[in-house]
Parts: structure tokens; C-alpha cells; sequence
């Protein structure tokens, strides 16, 4: 379980981080939608496994979004020692 979790949240929070840092507010505001909208993008952190996102989800037998939310609010409460 725990190589599953490693899968899941390693590549989607870099990504996640990616998408705050262009934001003016950081993690504050960012919103999974927005994530979901720059995964999407292929120009947008290019080099970020599109396919290990999708796929680590699907692993942990959870829905993206809910993953995404839930990646988000826990960057967000610890937003001060990540400085995002």
C-alpha cells in the first residue's frame, strides 16, 4: 500500500506545487479544477508524467479530483514550512 500511496502523491504534488508557484497567491487559492485544467496542458510542467498521475489515482482507488483536493488542503496546512 504504501509503494501505491508513494505512486499516487509523488508526481501529482510536484505538480500541484508547479501550479502554485505561478499563481500570485500560491497554494492559498489554488482550486482542483485549476489543477485539472494545467494537467491538461501538455506545455505546462512538461516534464511531469501525465499517465503516473492518472495512473496513481487509479491505484489507491480513489477519484483525481478528490486526490487532487485532498493533496491541496494538506500542502495548504503546510504551506509556511514548504513555502508555497
Amino acid at each position: 500500500m504504501l509503494d501505491k500511496a508513494l505512486l499516487a502523491c509523488d508526481e501529482l504534488t510536484g505538480f500541484i506545487v508547479a501550479c502554485a508557484q505561478v499563481r500570485p497567491e500560491g497554494i492559498a487559492t489554488l482550486e482542483t479544477k485549476s489543477v485539472i485544467k494545467k494537467l491538461k496542458d501538455k506545455g505546462f510542467a512538461a516534464k511531469v508524467e501525465r499517465d503516473e498521475v492518472y495512473k496513481g489515482a487509479e491505484l489507491l482507488g480513489v477519484e483525481l479530483p478528490d486526490h487532487i483536493t485532498f493533496l491541496i488542503d494538506v500542502l495548504k496546512r503546510n504551506k509556511q514550512e514548504l513555502a508555497i
